[in-house]
């Protein structure tokens, strides 16, 4: 990979992993702290819209 494509890769890295990791959290504490297991998932989904635009934008 070089160039462009090391740079995709990187912005679907930022935009996704992020999210994927709160969501995987929110689904543990689910059982122990429904408030906080909201509050992962809020940033998750922030997280994925602010992410996404931003990578987006850069690569358009």
């Amino acid at each position: 990979m070089e160039g462009i494509g090391l740079l995709i890769l990187i912005c679907f890295l930022i935009t996704f992993a992020p999210p994927v990791i709160f969501f995987i959290a929110g689904l543990v504490k689910r059982r122990s702290n429904k408030r906080a297991s909201t509050v992962l998932f809020i940033l998750g989904t922030i997280w994925l819209i602010i992410g996404g635009g931003i990578c987006a934008s850069i690569m358009a």
